[in-house]
């Protein structure tokens, strides 16, 4: 008899990955060929541009549920490698590569936010939406300094200093 399939099929990958990190440890990587297997994704050798971009997106967001589950369940961070597959991070490896690449995101966003702020029709502004417009910028401006500042951070009420990385 064969083996049991989780359903989705994303469920699958996070039990494959989760036992062979129990066996194996970290720092292996999954390949992309590898992990169309394990999610039961089959891409056409010929088809439309449509057809081959419905599927990669299907791929996506089975990659981002199995990604979710593995972090939140299992502390297990699978970090893209561009062209290859996804390496399963050591844990040292997770608190760095893993924060950087979410901080770089968020620093995206915050200066996404602030071009929309500086890139509009401030005299058409009411006394209200200039008020707003201030009060964002500030807030945008405190965010990328906490993000990018390479002076010592305060945590919790103890008011231990984290040594500048």
């Amino acid at each position: 008899m064969g083996e049991t399939l989780l359903y989705p099929p994303w469920k699958g990958l996070v039990k494959y990955v989760a036992d062979r990190v129990g066996e194996e440890g970290y720092g292996w990587i999954i390949e992309h060929e590898e992990l169309d297997s394990l999610l039961m994704i089959e891409f056409p050798e010929t088809g439309t541009k449509e057809t081959y971009t419905q599927i990669y997106i299907e791929k996506l967001k089975a990659m981002e549920s199995a990604k979710d589950e593995l972090l939140d369940e299992h502390r297990i961070y699978l970090f893209s490698r561009r062209g290859v597959g996804y390496e399963v991070l050591e844990p040292d490896d997770q608190v760095d590569k893993g924060t950087r690449r979410h901080i770089q995101k968020a620093l995206k966003q915050v200066h996404k936010a602030k071009k929309a702020l500086k890139h509009v029709e401030a005299h058409l502004l009411s006394d209200q939406g200039a008020m707003l417009r201030s009060r964002s910028m500030v807030k945008l401006a405190y965010i990328h300094h906490a993000f990018t500042s390479r002076s010592p951070v305060e945590i919790d009420d103890d008011k231990k200093a984290l040594p500048s990385g």
